[in-house]
């Protein structure tokens, strides 16, 4: 039983420094990346089709009752 929980924390800890050493390197590789920032400004003028939302809300309901089922 000693050596499995030795086992087992070694492992953790490997875990741990794998995680951490993972990071810091995803750290670096971000920060090295251009961003660009020519994104333009989000239109959400023609987001809202109500006929659109009548077959969403009946597929919701349709889906709740077979699941219900």
């Amino acid at each position: 039983m000693h050596d499995a929980n030795r086992l087992g924390s070694n492992l953790l800890l490997e875990a741990l420094v794998f995680v951490w050493r993972s990071s810091e390197k995803i750290k670096k590789e971000l920060n090295a990346i251009h961003h660009e920032r020519d994104v333009p400004d989000w239109d959400d003028s023609s987001t809202s089709n109500p006929e659109e939302w009548i077959l969403v809300a009946h597929n919701k309901k349709e889906t709740q009752a077979i699941m219900n089922d």
